[in-house]
């Protein structure tokens, strides 16, 4: 026990009485970050998965690449902490965040020699702005990756200092865990050794010995990949070598210069133009709290330290940052398919952007005097603290909101249905929104991780199908449920009995479908769908459905849609309501027979009105009906000068609510039909009216 505990009590004899406050510090930040939303929240997309073959004794998942063997480790820590929910992964995220706060502020300390600069690099790296998805615990494995690389290049900085066998084998199993839960990290590996270079001023033996004893690992670990390769074992890799192989070498330079300059304007311009919108006073408040303690730690510490470091030493520093954040982008900007800013793509970018950033504010302080630097280094640093917490706070929040939809969704499919024997799950996003958001169980990439998020919860293998739209298309006749995969011209990938079927819609919330709608049928169903004909009401909820699904003392729930406001609505953006398609340049197509918008409207009086580019079928036109609030709105039709319909009804006072509530407005029609089945042209979707502008105003008087 004591050999395995002399690497800790080496590293704590270190520390100095700062890097405890450190600790305290970051403790704090996290305890504010977690306040208002707690640890029992479920899990999204990917480890749906993981925490499914977990339960079956798989610690490592089928398809992770072979490079990647640590890639689901903390998954699997988090899982064996808590394996009937997803507390453990969430206090996972927490401790490795903790642990990220501590390694940038070590090395990043050991870099500059300012303390100062330091804490407010390692605070600005845990929630810089520009990342995303920093609180999905899908993405745990990127939180390793930086936690371990800046622990191993502080050890090598320490090393340098005073080697020690200890030191060593600590920073190589720093390094390889950095390796091989994922390769982003291996070009800024590369380059540390230049931080010796520059403390040594000149190329000597003991640099070299020491850069070699760096790379060792690296050096291992590629010569294992290569072998990998050579035997057909990494398929990742290879394909981001292959990926989009047609593009020319000045078509990939083009891209990679525009998928940079994207970097940098999204690091130091877009992730904090995003920080200013939607501030709430109470996460603000919770923000100025804790700006305060680091107003107080930074203040002491310029109190004892008089002396002005050189001003070009920062000012080499601030442009290495510059570039390092370039590195740590860089395999992303190699790979077409991953230009784009995904949520991991900064994760070895955001801490030299923070670093960069805190620099920034040192060197603006400089030409004032040692006295009042001392007040206004930290009032700066508090203050961008203040506002990279408020985007922080904006993301966890989202990724409770995702969490709860995916809540919704499988609560109302677990209680609904109790008990599952050959029983088929269809789930229809009849919102698209599902279908365009990557992290409420990937629906627009795969309907594998809702199944597998209901076979974790019924503990035995579930058969599930999600109509998501974009990619997978669902159709049901009087005898089979028919599933296509639409990108591939649609290649059939399962086919069902009816009688087996249980379909759910989702539309601000789950419900179970009795009926299934028209732009799902192919044909008039009859009876051959009832799905209350094979339910065992009877049957006790799965029990793991009472441990993963909690709330919070905070209500932080947000509706998927805001409401419209204001008078008039064009259509020309995302319609917050269900049964739309993707926006057009002349409107928007309903695509259900009963789409719906959601408004604001006191309780009042409303002349309603709203415009008709097109229809498909006269009949659709002739059968539609508007219900505000389930209460039917009476309309009269005319033609404006360009042949377009107008509408004009008026929405009575009884309909509006009399709460905060927002109104529901429901434009059925008995059926909606696809352009292709009427000989128009190739377009599958089934499409009802094309709508150009609803206007609603209160009638005067």
């Amino acid at each position: 026990m004591n050999y395995f505990l002399h690497p800790l009590k080496i590293l704590a004899s270190k520390f100095r009485k700062s890097d405890l406050i450190i600790i305290g510090i970051v403790f704090v930040l996290e305890i504010i970050l977690w306040l208002p939303f707690g640890f029992r929240n479920n899990g999204l997309i990917e480890e749906w998965t993981f925490i499914r073959n977990f339960d079956h004794g798989q610690i490592w998942t089928p398809g992770i690449p072979a490079n990647r063997i640590l890639d689901t480790i903390a998954f699997w820590l988090g899982y064996v902490f808590t394996p009937n929910s997803f507390v453990g992964m969430t206090v996972m995220l927490y401790a490795l965040l903790l642990g990220q706060g501590l390694a940038y502020y070590l090395f990043f300390r050991q870099l500059t020699n300012n303390p100062s600069i330091a804490l407010t690099a390692a605070i600005l790296g845990l929630i810089y702005p520009a990342g995303t998805g920093i609180f999905y615990i899908r993405l745990l494995n990127y939180q390793v990756l930086p936690l371990f690389y800046f622990l191993a290049a502080y050890l090598l900085l320490r090393y340098w200092q005073q080697p020690s066998r200890v030191k060593l084998l600590t920073m190589w199993g720093a390094l390889l865990v950095s390796i091989w839960v994922t390769e982003l990290a291996i070009p800024t590996i590369c380059l540390t050794p230049l931080f010796l270079l520059y403390q040594e001023k000149r190329l000597t033996k003991r640099l070299f010995k020491v850069s070699g004893l760096w790379y060792l690992p690296l050096i291992g670990s590629l010569l294992t990949w290569l072998y990998l390769y050579l035997t057909d074992k990494m398929g990742y890799l290879e394909g981001m070598a292959n990926d989009n192989t047609d593009y020319t070498f000045r078509d990939n330079l083009t891209e990679i210069v525009k998928a940079m300059v994207r970097a940098y304007r999204r690091a130091y311009y877009d992730g904090w133009n995003e920080g200013l919108h939607n501030v709430n006073l109470w996460f603000l408040a919770l923000a100025i709290g804790f700006a305060g303690i680091v107003f107080g730690f930074v203040f002491s510490q310029l109190r004892q330290s008089n002396a002005l470091s050189n001003r070009k030493v920062y000012l080499l520093w601030l442009v290495v940052s510059l570039g390092l954040f370039l590195i740590g982008i860089l395999p992303f900007l190699l790979a077409p398919n991953y230009r784009h800013t995904t949520d991991r793509f900064f994760a070895m970018a955001s801490p030299w952007a923070a670093l960069s950033v805190a620099l920034t504010l040192y060197l603006l302080t400089t030409g004032f005097s040692t006295k009042a630097r001392r007040y206004i280094f930290p009032a700066m640093a508090s203050l961008i603290i203040v506002w990279a917490m408020q985007y922080a706070f904006q993301q966890h929040q989202n990724a409770i909101r995702f969490s709860m939809v995916e809540r919704d969704i499988l609560t109302q499919i677990a209680t609904t249905v109790p008990h599952l024997n050959n029983q088929v799950i269809v789930v229809y996003d009849e919102s698209g929104h599902l279908t365009t958001n990557e992290y409420v169980f990937g629906m627009s990439v795969t309907y594998m991780h809702l199944r597998d998020a209901l076979s974790y919860l019924y503990e035995k293998p579930v058969q599930v199908y999600t109509c998501a739209g974009l990619f997978y298309r669902c159709e049901f006749d009087r005898d089979q449920f028919y599933y296509y995969y639409h990108l591939t011209d649609d290649q059939l990938v399962a086919q069902v009995p009816i009688q087996q079927v249980i379909a759910f819609r989702y539309c601000y919330s789950t419900s179970l479908i009795e009926q299934i709608p028209s732009q799902l049928a192919l044909e008039p169903l009859g009876d051959s769908y009832n799905p209350r004909a094979i339910i065992q009401p009877d049957q006790a909820p799965p029990r793991r459905l009472a441990n993963l699904f909690h709330d919070w003392f905070i209500d932080v729930d947000t509706p998927l849609f805001t409401p419209l406001m204001g008078d008039r609505f064009e259509f020309d953006s995302e319609p917050p309501g269900c049964g739309w398609s993707y926006v057009q340049g002349n409107g928007v197509w309903s695509t259900s027979d009963t789409s719906t918008l959601l408004y604001d409207l006191n309780s009042a009086n409303y002349h309603i009105r709203f415009r008709v580019l097109y229809v498909l079928q006269p009949e659709i036109l002739s059968s539609l009906k508007l219900y505000v609030n389930n209460t039917a709105v009476p309309l009269t039709q005319s033609l404006d000068a360009d042949g377009a319909i107008l509408f004009d009804g008026v929405i009575p006072q009884a309909a509006t609510p009399t709460n905060q509530e927002s109104s529901e407005l429901k434009f059925v029609v008995d059926h909606v039909v696809s352009p292709e089945s009427l000989g128009l042209n190739t377009d599958t979707r089934r499409l009802g009216l094309l709508f150009d502008w609803v206007q609603i105003t209160p009638v005067s008087g």
